[in-house]
């Protein structure tokens, strides 16, 4: 009973009672349930339209637009909470590279990429695991 009385418990309570208030008024937790389409999205899906279209869609285009990204994002979020992101050397590759692109982009030198990653992996531990198989193992008991 003696930590009951430490400051650093009251303040991890106080804290903890704070983010519950501020849940319980705002009323915004987020949702995984709710597909927010902005008008910035729908600006993007018309601007790339027009890019590849030399025009900007009609109406059932347009439409047709939004809904193709509102099933495209119900799936992928899908897919996500299934973990079918996981263990895929295709989608680790394409998020390799956007965290290359977005970490300094096509310009950047090979130098301040690695600087940059050297910078992200400082927040990783890391744990090679690898035990040498058993004298005589084959290579399929491997």
């Amino acid at each position: 009973m003696r930590f009951l009385r430490e400051p650093l418990v009251h303040f991890l309570l106080l804290g903890a009672l704070l983010f519950g208030v501020h849940a319980l008024i705002s009323g915004e937790a987020p949702r995984r349930d709710v597909v927010v389409v902005t008008r910035g999205r729908i600006d993007g899906l018309v601007a790339q339209f027009a890019a590849t279209h030399g025009r900007p869609p009609d109406t059932a285009e347009r439409s047709g637009l939004i809904q193709d990204w509102v099933r495209e994002e119900i799936l992928c979020r899908e897919a996500v909470a299934l973990g079918l992101d996981r263990e895929d050397a295709v989608i680790r590759d394409r998020l390799r590279q956007k965290m290359e692109f977005v970490s300094g982009g096509d310009d950047a030198t090979p130098e301040s990429r690695d600087a940059r990653y050297r910078d992200i992996a400082r927040r990783y531990a890391v744990t090679i695991e690898d035990a040498p198989a058993a004298p005589g193992a084959r290579a399929e008991e491997r």
